[in-house]
């Protein structure tokens, strides 16, 4: 049995991509020690990881200010790093894996010296991306929580401290390992004939059932209507004014609609909603995705991901990080449509929905698109994968 280190972002699109590797990885015997906030507590337990804690939650509302958000998350890495030193440096930890966005594991994986293995719950980013992952960012919302001159200060105090090379902000956080998982298909991955078969193994979506009891949808519908799934994620979802918007644009129209709008946001304040509406924090996105008709999106990695492996054509919001990067490779594939968050019209929206789900095309391309992906093989390809670098394993990757 090998002891591996998992330490990962506090976001759905973070995590939920892990759990079927930490679930196959257990069931193969062995030990998975997993560093995340306590609200992922019950479902990586329920995959098989010992959970460890890490007192801090990423999220990017108006209602929540730092230490909370991207940048806290930026400030705060060195006490992160020392903690987890500290208390996993008696674990006999054979190999590190870490999300690519998780540039503490990086760390950790530097200071006990062991192997490491980095999972992209976006896609694969070289050196030759950077310089569009930077205007991406600072066209974004991420760019008031950023302060690069401060960033630049605290890289160099981290390249000090831990006798380490760091690239400078953004790819400082795009952490690659000795060996990478890529939770998309080379299909879909961007230039991927950058990233070579001995170093990056795309696997596909890891899709596995996340929570014990999951159930039917507690919903009933007009069944003869299209089911239209809404949710702008988990860490840019206070849009309360895209929300009303949708609630005046869908209200009493022949489409059933799932809005999921976050736990920070008002549902009362929104204003009257109609039958065919259900409005919730949260809703378990892969029941609705397996009956959805179609899905609007803030175009995150993983929730893209998801509906494209359902074979959900896509209307396209960004709100802003890589965003606006997946929305471009989804509507050059064909199996969507792009709208802009911040002019948006209700017709539009409105137009957008009808063209998804009566123009066979879109539909075709998110079926293209589902076709590679479970080709990639999931989880059980990852961990395969994972199993054999760990063979293999002499200082040099070897698959």
């Amino acid at each position: 049995m090998a002891n591996y280190l998992y330490i990962n972002l506090p976001a759905e699109g973070h995590v939920n991509p892990t759990l079927g590797i930490v679930k196959e990885l257990t069931r193969h015997g062995e030990r998975v020690i997993y560093y995340c906030s306590e609200p992922f507590k019950v479902r990586l337990e329920h995959a098989g990881a010992e959970f460890r804690p890490l007192d801090f939650e990423l999220e990017l509302s108006k209602k929540d200010k730092p230490p909370y958000g991207i940048f806290s998350f930026l400030e705060r890495i060195e006490g992160i790093v020392d903690h987890i030193y500290r208390d996993t440096v008696s674990d006999d930890i054979d190999y590190v894996l870490y999300d690519a966005n998780a540039l503490p594991g990086k760390m950790i994986g530097h200071l006990l010296n062991k192997p490491t293995i980095s999972t992209w719950s976006i896609f694969a980013l070289d050196d030759k991306f950077t310089e569009r992952l930077k205007k991406l960012r600072e066209k974004s919302q991420l760019r008031t929580m950023i302060d690069s001159d401060k960033l630049k200060k605290m890289i160099e105090q981290l390249r000090h401290k831990y006798k380490m090379e760091l690239p400078d902000f953004p790819k400082a956080l795009l952490c690659d390992g000795d060996f990478n998982l890529v939770f998309t298909s080379r299909f879909f991955q961007m230039n991927d004939e950058r990233f070579s078969d001995e170093q990056y193994k795309f696997i596909g979506p890891s899709i596995t059932s996340r929570t014990e009891g999951e159930g039917e949808l507690p919903f009933k519908f007009e069944k003869e209507y299209p089911l239209i799934y809404i949710s702008m994620g988990t860490v840019l979802n206070d849009q309360p004014d895209f929300y009303q918007l949708v609630l005046q644009t869908f209200k009493n129209e022949p489409y059933n609609i799932i809005l999921s709008v976050g736990r920070h946001t008002d549902i009362d304040a929104l204003g009257p909603t109609s039958d065919n509406i259900i409005i919730r924090p949260y809703v378990p996105q892969l029941k609705v995705l397996e009956q959805a008709d179609a899905f609007i999106t803030h175009c995150g990695m993983n929730s893209t991901n998801e509906a494209l492996y359902f074979n959900v054509p896509l209307v396209m919001l960004p709100a802003g990080s890589d965003q606006p990067m997946v929305a471009d490779r989804v509507e050059e594939l064909g199996a969507g449509i792009q709208l802009d968050l911040q002019t948006v019209t209700g017709e539009a929206l409105k137009e957008a929905v009808f063209t998804v789900l009566n123009d066979a095309s879109y539909r075709n391309g998110a079926k293209r698109i589902s076709e590679s992906f479970r080709e990639a093989g999931g989880y059980q390809s990852g961990v395969d994968a994972i199993l054999r670098f760990a063979e293999n394993y002499n200082g040099n990757v070897q698959v």
